[in-house]
């Protein structure tokens, strides 16, 4: 089979993986570059293919965080595009918010109705504001787990809220602009973690309590690294997988 294109994929796994897709009639091939996380194999690998691939994308290593309408550049993602002179790096920023948007116009056109009056926790709501504001649109009630993700905080009212996300914002993305990748994104971890009762408010329906979860894993983390259950009409249980420097 002819390849047209290469494309380098570095992302947080510590996994070297190659494989063919077609796009657009033509045969791409992804050559997947784990970096662990680690900023400084991330510029070598993005310096040894400069000039060989056609295009670089980086997977969890954001040159930019934006929570709310809140957004700083992180220190370390803001740098890797300089490591390379001659191809183009790119992370995603700027078509997110637009595939985003489109897939839920896509997903309620299939099936009207899907979203509405459904509990959706964003795991986490980081540089996913606008899959939140989509979902939102179409009557879903949505709560954020970033503040007990990131911090560990207490299960109070209010905390998780986009009220309380929105005044939060600036404050949160100061503490995790200099925090390296793997802090914003964690891994899954073989121990189970503490699981996270997130309180949804408003009425509740039979419909609304048989509601699923629709989340946003970062890219690092397996198809399914979490699980749930219902308890009680106004509370659910979310168990994530996440790093042990979270909790």
């Amino acid at each position: 089979m002819e390849t047209n294109k290469q494309v380098l994929v570095v992302d947080l796994s510590m996994d070297d993986v190659d494989e063919d897709v077609r796009f657009l009639d033509q045969t791409v091939r992804i050559l997947r570059r784990g970096c662990g996380g680690d900023h400084a194999r991330a510029r070598e690998l993005i310096a040894a293919h400069d000039g060989r691939v056609d295009a670089i994308g980086l997977d969890g290593l954001p040159a930019r965080l934006q929570l709310g309408r809140t957004h700083v550049d992180h220190a370390q993602g803001a740098t890797l595009a300089a490591a390379a002179t001659q191809t183009p790096v790119v992370d995603g920023d700027g078509i997110r918010a637009g595939l985003e948007r489109w897939g839920v116009i896509l997903g309620d056109r299939a099936e009207p109705g899907i979203f509405s009056q459904k509990r959706v926790l964003m795991v986490p709501g980081l540089n996913h504001g606008a899959l939140a504001q989509a979902l939102e649109r179409r009557g879903s009630d949505i709560r954020y787990a970033d503040p007990f993700v990131y911090f560990g905080l207490p299960d109070i009212p209010g905390v998780g809220s986009r009220q309380t996300l929105d005044q939060a914002a600036p404050a949160t993305l100061q503490r995790l602009k200099d925090e390296p990748f793997r802090r914003i994104f964690p891994s899954p971890v073989h121990r189970a973690a503490p699981a996270l009762r997130i309180r949804f408010s408003g009425p509740t329906s039979s419909r609304a309590t048989s509601a699923r979860f629709v989340a946003t894993p970062p890219t690092s983390w397996p198809t399914r690294p979490w699980s749930w259950s219902g308890r009680g009409p106004k509370m659910w249980t979310i168990c994530v997988r996440a790093a042990s420097l979270c909790w």
